[in-house]
């Protein structure tokens, strides 16, 4: 049997392998992550406006569009070292604990991440890593998480069922010693805050057939050098009966209808995977707490009911039962031992084939996504002078 073993070194090849891949899968943002650097609260309750707001009061005049870069690479590229070190402290010292950290930076999860450079799950990142390194006792670092969770979700609504699930699920599982009614509580408690607060978000959120106007043109306003995407303003309104924003057109498309048959399996196959791999590392707890980490698990997936970016979603899916895993082994000791027995090598080596093969449509950069599985095979046909049997791909919604 051949030995992958890297735990002497894991820390910085990984940290290589992630520079490498930041430096060949990021890409300058598209008008849609351009425009939500644009929102603000001057109109009104606008979801997804807290960092716009911010840089409205830095950059009063207005945002060029270096700046958006500059913005957007920065925190893309924070948000993703703040999960790979948040993962490299929860496998350190581990047997296999390097593999696993080498499969994490290397998945299609990253990659995805990555190269959908400048939307805001770059900052959503960095505030739930933020979250999650705390302590896990004491009534300030609860207030703290809590806060920190609101602070989320007012960058951005999948707050809610990604990083407020696992600060609950991190309250839920480290707190065995309390009753169990005690310890639903208080993994409940971020939660059902940052619940709340996106009710809150979505009551006040100005109504499309009185503000839009108002909003884009507020918007359009600060974009100094470059054009503003609609569909990033028509995102954040409320709409009456008998009203949808313009981009609900993209549901019938090919573009969707391609990824939801032929990528989202793949998603959602590699995320119950990690899943049931989570659940085992704590096969020895009691079920409630098996199924408080499914739960939690597949929050992100609930995403693809209301979302149409599917291969955006399914990314952010897989890093999350990424974490789930991390969680897990920051807070039991017993978890970390069956490290090994639940990643074997061949599972190792499984996964690592899987990131190499599998890519995901990236939001920027589109035409590369024909370079991988599935978007090579469904090109196939071009052999044959027929169309791709996706039908017609090249349309990117983000633009």
């Amino acid at each position: 049997m051949f030995n992958i073993s890297l735990r002497h070194s894991a820390l910085p090849i990984a940290l290589f392998v992630f520079t490498l891949m930041a430096l060949t899968k990021m890409r300058p943002p598209n008008l849609w992550a351009h425009t939500q650097f644009l929102l603000s609260y001057d109109v009104g309750t606008v979801r997804r406006s807290l960092i716009g707001q911010g840089l409205a009061w830095v950059f009063e005049s207005g945002l060029m569009q270096s700046t958006i870069f500059a913005l957007a690479a920065v925190l893309t590229l924070s948000g993703a070292a703040a999960m790979v070190l948040f993962m490299a402290r929860a496998l350190a010292r581990l047997d296999g604990g390097a593999e696993v950290l080498l499969v994490f930076v290397t998945s299609v999860g990253m990659v995805t991440f990555l190269c959908n450079t400048g939307y805001l799950e770059g900052a959503l990142a960095l505030v739930g890593v933020a979250a999650l390194i705390l302590p896990v006792r004491g009534a300030l670092p609860l207030i703290a998480k809590c806060v920190l969770c609101i602070v989320g979700v007012l960058i951005h609504d999948i707050m809610l069922p990604t990083f407020a699930l696992l600060v609950g699920l991190q309250l839920f599982l480290s707190r065995d010693e309390l009753p169990v009614a005690s310890r639903i509580a208080l993994g409940a408690l971020p939660v059902a805050l940052t619940a709340a607060v996106l009710t809150a978000l979505f009551l006040l959120s100005p109504d499309a057939a009185e503000s839009y106007d108002t909003v884009f043109a507020t918007v359009t306003d600060r974009a100094l050098d470059f054009p503003t995407r609609k569909g990033a303003v028509e995102a954040v309104m409320s709409y009456g009966p008998g009203m949808e924003p313009a981009y609900d057109s993209v549901w019938g498309s090919d573009l969707y209808r391609f990824e939801l048959i032929y990528i989202s399996w793949i998603g959602v196959a590699i995320t119950l995977w990690l899943l049931v791999a989570a659940a085992r590392l704590i096969s020895h707890r009691p079920m409630l707490d098996r199924l408080a980490l499914v739960a939690a698990g597949l929050g992100p997936l609930s995403l693809l009911l209301v979302a149409f970016d599917v291969s955006r979603l399914l990314g952010v899916a897989i890093l999350h039962a990424f974490l789930v895993i991390a969680v897990v082994l920051l807070i039991d000791e017993s978890a970390r031992v069956k490290l090994r027995s639940v990643f074997t090598q061949q599972a190792i080596v499984l996964l690592l084939i899987v990131n190499v093969v599998v890519g995901f449509r990236p939001l920027n950069g589109y035409p590369e996504f024909g370079d991988d599985f599935p978007g090579a095979v469904m090109e196939l046909p071009l052999w044959w002078n027929m169309p791709p049997s996706g039908g017609r791909l090249t349309q990117n919604p983000g633009e």
